[in-house]
C-alpha cells in the first residue's frame, strides 16, 4: 500500500512540473473527476471573497452603449455566486 502511495506522491509531482501546477491547487481532486481533463471547479462560499468580488465589478463596471446591445444598459453587478476554476492545460498554456 505504502509503495501505491509513492507512486501516486510521485505522479502527481510530475503533472505539477510537467503542467506548472501553482502550488495550491488540489491535483488529486482534478484526478477525481469524470472528465479526461485536470479540472476541478470550486464553489467560493467565503463571504468576505465573495464582497471583494462583488465590489472589484461595482468598480469596474462600465454602462456604455455600443451597437451591439439592446435595451437597457446594466449599471451595475451584483456578484452572487463565484467559481474558482482549477484547469491544468489552460494554466499551463498561460504560463509558458
Amino acid at each position: 500500500q505504502e509503495a501505491c502511495h509513492s507512486e501516486m506522491r510521485q505522479a502527481i509531482e510530475r503533472l505539477r512540473r510537467e503542467y506548472q501546477i501553482p502550488s495550491g491547487w488540489d491535483v488529486t481532486a482534478m484526478l477525481g473527476t469524470n472528465q479526461s481533463k485536470l479540472l476541478v471547479k470550486n464553489e467560493i462560499h467565503d463571504q468576505s471573497l465573495l464582497a471583494l468580488f462583488d465590489d472589484l465589478f461595482k468598480r469596474t463596471a462600465n454602462p456604455v452603449r455600443t451597437r451591439d446591445r439592446r435595451g437597457g444598459i446594466p449599471r451595475s453587478f451584483t456578484v452572487r455566486r463565484a467559481v474558482q476554476v482549477q484547469n491544468a492545460q489552460v494554466w499551463s498554456q498561460y504560463a509558458t
